[in-house]
């Protein structure tokens, strides 16, 4: 069970990435009022809708992490100190 939070985790922060990286470059080209990037805003715009998702997809995440993180640090996959529950929440936010 272990590896499917690790994957899920995982998966959970590359497809923030990816949602955060576009919303970015949709900033970037209104910002600039861009008018030969319409094809590739609205392609962004739509990945962009990711985020309006991401935080009830951030749930499980919330309530099994201290598990997570404390399996984690018993393997000796996380060294740093400051990787506990409450850094990550406030991290997020």
């Amino acid at each position: 069970m272990d590896r499917f939070f690790v994957s899920y985790l995982f998966a959970f922060l590359f497809f923030t990435s990816i949602a955060l990286g576009a919303w970015f470059w949709v900033v970037v080209h209104y910002l600039s009022k861009a008018s030969w990037s319409v094809v590739v805003r609205r392609v962004q715009e739509h990945v962009m809708a990711w985020v309006y998702w991401l935080p009830l997809l951030f749930l499980p995440i919330l309530f099994l992490l201290p598990n997570l993180l404390y399996n984690l640090f018993i393997t000796g996959f996380l060294i740093y100190d400051y990787s506990n529950f409450c850094f990550f929440c406030l991290h997020i936010i």
